[in-house]
């Protein structure tokens, strides 16, 4: 089995930029046809962390090609990512969330076991958003999450592998050997 992560214009060791739905969607595109020409699709499992989230959901939704999908520290929508979304009545997000990275819409569609690590305390994006879409994942390819932290042991979004590196592996291992 092949674990696939990977970076976007203005991210990681990739090329400087704007990071937006487009240049999304073009790295996706890339890591699909890596995979396509190089690779069983059958025995990969799709990695996104935060605003990467976003285009591996995309892709998952769109081909039940791959093995699985682990989300760390992902977004139900990318307007629930923005300061404004904490003060908006969830009744005008639920409308909204369709405008910038819908990940809601998209982990409907995913055919595939989806597993799902998120740090309790993240204030950059809630806990709420994993949350959320857990329940929003197909019952039958839902997994048992991963949700780290305490209040006297804070994880974020950003210090889930620096904190809680062993159990976050040991979670992905666990997800892999269920795949088989």
């Amino acid at each position: 089995v092949f674990l696939i992560t990977y970076d976007y214009v203005n991210d990681g060791q990739s090329s400087p930029g704007v990071t937006g739905e487009q240049n999304l969607a073009e790295a996706i595109k890339a890591v699909h046809t890596f995979c396509l020409e190089h690779l069983r699709a059958s025995r990969v499992i799709l990695f996104g962390r935060s605003i990467g989230s976003a285009p591996t959901l995309a892709l998952a939704a769109s081909t039940a090609q791959y093995s699985g999908v682990i989300l760390m520290s992902a977004f139900a929508s990318g307007l629930r990512t923005l300061a404004i979304s904490r003060y908006l009545p969830k009744s005008v997000l639920m409308r909204l969330d369709g405008v910038f990275c819908p990940n809601l819409e998209k982990i409907k569609d995913v055919a595939t076991p989806v597993l799902i690590i998120h740090g309790q305390q993240d204030q950059v994006v809630p806990v709420s958003n994993a949350y959320e879409l857990l329940c929003m994942i197909p019952t039958r390819f839902r997994t048992e999450g991963l949700f780290l932290g305490s209040k006297s042991n804070p994880v974020g979004h950003n210090d889930i592998l620096e904190k809680h590196g062993d159990d976050a592996v040991a979670r992905i291992s666990e997800f892999m050997t269920e795949l088989k």
